[in-house]
């Protein structure tokens, strides 16, 4: 019986290095005035100032 490889099961390493590579510019993409930064924060949270345009 052969070692069974990530490949095997379907996972193409190299597609997942490119992708994680083109990360940081998608999500910059979406940072906005209205995004508060929190250190540590996991999840989106936004400013709702409803005075000042988009």
């Amino acid at each position: 019986m052969s070692k069974a490889t990530y490949k095997d099961a379907g996972v193409d390493l190299e597609t997942y290095r490119e992708a994680m590579s083109r990360l940081p510019r998608l999500i910059n993409r979406t940072l906005t005035p209205r995004v508060l930064r929190l250190d540590g924060g996991f999840a989106g949270l936004f400013r709702l100032d409803f005075a000042n345009r988009l």
